[in-house]
């Protein structure tokens, strides 16, 4: 009796005249609905193969179309201002034949990743503790590159540049007032000049440990800082001052007088800087700051007081040898003729160094009570430049789809949701700075002058005095059409394994399994919350066996990333997915894709139902079975006419 649901079998086929059931262990098939069909599901490539397997891109590219993968993500490694390599190392005929090498197979370029090195769109620099414009110019430059090469390439698609847009702590922020994540060490603050760019920062633990007095007669708090030995007033209607009088003890003065003498200092908590803070509409490290820029303008002004009285008495004495020396002139005394000269050549040079001492100190105080009024927290300057870079590259975006022949699909740029330690690693932050960059580019298509990124005022031009022009403002452009547009061109990629980074944050004094537990229910209520909201363009899916960075398959780590895609989808989620597992290549090449596919209920095998073989992975197969046959085969087989079956048998 003839079976017509099993497939062919060979005596090539061990155990061919067995039935062969299907592995309930190693395949959890759905054969009826998978999560996410294969075809949805690509993988991140390489500018540069690290194994050195493939010379260029686009063997990078047809590597992994072999392997199965229809879409994709190049990954660009590249240094933003390398002099070598990058995409501007392609030129026409390359790009050329790396779309044609997409259109012939199929497949699509989604998307590309810029490299790691560029990290933020704000030009923060922390190696130099400044935001530097030159640098933010070369990254905006970087990804207009991107820009041109994905209408070229990939006909379109997604641009994302890994969001470090500044470093900020986690005890303060808005999202953490619960207290569920810890610093990993001190927290820092930090303040920036506005005018130049420039850092300044402290831990916060030592500006607790810095002690205050208090108001005798209010019983408020002032804040005494010990490298000067001053103390600056926080109440601004009193004005206090002090001295060192010995055994520990300060003076306290007020208008001249003595008040009290303190000789218990407490340190003063980050909550009370907070408070009187608050009141001034400012953080408490601007305040911090401000008290600082305070201090150094009095102990300039004092120095500079003591300077002019030793120049006014320097000047009296070099007049008095002046005087001297006409009367010995007239006298003929010639021996005090050249004590008074060799005096008064003394006198002058000792005023000369006192005046310039002078005029230093003063400039040091005029320069320390400008800087206070520049002095912004790095939160509200760091990421207007970031929005507002994040929106002039969104209209790049939209023109290069608008112009450009070779586009047919939108182009689109954005953040890639980043790490703990800088802002755009949280949820609430990627999401924000989206947002914000959305509507600071509405802001720049229809207005016709520049508004400012923070004032929300017209930016003047220091010589005409007039409004500047709006080089970005298009006319007839109704705010309704401008604000899909930035929804069309303003996109993040969200990083599952970025996510999970947060776990080194996450309550560590709770038991490993509890806590993974409990931060598991954290990362999907606040998937949830990105998923409902229409700021994802692309998904890169990333396990990791803990918090650190990792790049494991879907399935092969301990967070859930397959609930996570699974709620974007049920949310009608329109963008591409893509897995950056790659790390685990060294053990078996395919895993990257053939992981994904299986985590997601869509592996591939061969057919169902009785005396079929069992459902394995791709990645373990050989030739419709999971082990290798007893004789040579494929490539290893020799030249026609010297082959013989192990056996030594005919054929027959």
């Amino acid at each position: 009796m003839v079976e017509f649901n099993t497939p062919s079998y060979t005596a090539m086929d061990r155990k061919y005249h067995e039935t062969i059931e299907v592995d309930p262990v190693r395949s959890n098939a759905n054969i009826e609905k998978p999560i996410i069909p294969i075809g949805e599901l690509g993988q991140t490539i390489v500018e540069v193969d690290p194994t050195g397997r493939h010379k260029n891109m686009i063997q990078v590219a047809q590597a992994a179309i072999r392997s199965g993968a229809k879409k994709m993500q190049l990954m660009i490694q590249t240094q933003p201002g390398s002099p070598m390599g990058g995409l501007k190392s392609h030129g026409k005929e390359v790009r050329e034949q790396m779309r044609e090498v997409f259109k012939a197979n199929e497949a699509v370029l989604e998307g590309i990743e810029m490299p790691t090195a560029m990290s933020n769109l704000s030009g923060y620099d922390p190696q130099r503790g400044t935001f530097d414009d030159e640098k933010l110019k070369q990254n905006m430059d970087e990804v207009k590159d991107a820009i041109r090469f994905a209408a070229d390439v990939a006909q379109g698609g997604e641009v994302d540049i890994l969001s470090w847009e500044f470093a900020r702590p986690l005890f303060n922020a808005d999202w953490n007032k619960d207290g569920m994540f810890e610093e990993s060490g001190e927290p820092m603050v930090q303040v920036v000049d506005e005018r130049t760019g420039q850092i300044q920062q402290w831990r916060v633990n030592n500006i607790e440990k810095v002690p205050v007095a208090k108001d005798p007669n209010t019983g408020k708090p002032y804040v005494f800082i010990p490298e000067i030995g001053r103390f600056a007033p926080v109440d601004e209607n009193k004005k206090f001052d002090t001295e060192y009088v010995g055994d520990g003890k300060y003076t306290v003065t007020q208008d001249g007088k003595t008040v009290d003498c303190v000789d218990k200092l407490q340190p003063w908590t980050w909550a009370q800087y907070e408070e009187w803070a608050g009141k001034k509409g400012i953080t408490p490290e601007e305040y911090f700051a401000q008290q600082q820029a305070e201090t150094q303008v009095k102990q300039a002004r004092g120095w500079a007081a003591t300077y002019r009285e030793h120049a006014k008495g320097t000047h009296d004495r070099l007049q008095l040898e002046k005087t001297k020396l006409k009367q010995a002139q007239e006298a003929g005394n010639e021996e005090q003729i050249r004590e008074s000269q060799e005096k008064i050549a003394h006198f002058n040079e000792k005023y000369r160094q006192e005046v310039d001492s002078l005029e230093s100190y003063e400039q040091q105080a005029a320069e320390n009570e400008e800087k206070a009024k520049f002095l912004k927290p790095i939160g509200v300057y760091a990421k207007n430049r970031s929005v507002d870079s994040y929106a002039k590259l969104g209209i790049a975006a939209r023109q290069e789809t608008v112009f450009n022949k070779n586009v047919n699909k939108p182009i689109s740029v954005g953040p890639e949701i980043g790490w703990p330690h800088a802002y755009g690693g949280h949820p609430a932050e990627f999401k924000e700075l989206i947002h914000d960059a959305r509507s600071r580019m509405v802001e720049l298509m229809t207005n016709k002058h520049m508004i400012d990124a923070q004032t929300k005022q017209p930016i003047m031009d220091p010589n005409t005095r007039q409004a500047v022009k709006n080089p970005y403002f298009e006319p007839g452009l109704s705010r309704s059409e401008a604000e899909a547009t930035a929804k069309k061109h303003i996109k993040g990629c969200f990083d599952t394994g970025h996510m999970g980074m947060w776990l080194q944050h996450f309550k560590p004094e709770l038991p490993w399994e509890q806590r993974v537990k409990e931060f598991n229910a954290w990362y999907m209520d606040e998937i949830k919350k990105l998923a409902k909201d229409d700021i994802v363009g692309s998904i890169q899916l990333v396990d990791s066996m803990s918090g650190a960075h990792g790049h494991l398959p879907a399935g092969q780590g301990i967070f859930p990333v397959v609930k996570a895609a699974e709620e974007f989808k049920k949310n009608d989620f329109k963008g591409f997915m893509i897995s950056e597992g790659h790390e685990e290549e060294k053990f078996n090449e395919g895993r990257i894709l053939v992981e994904t596919w299986k985590a997601f209920n869509a592996p591939i095998g061969s057919s169902y139902g009785p005396g079929a073989p069992g459902m394995r992975n791709l990645q373990d197969r050989y030739q419709g079975q999971t082990y290798s046959p007893r004789m040579m085969f494929g490539g290893y087989t020799p030249p026609f006419g010297e082959y013989k079956p192990w056996a030594e048998l005919p054929f027959e």
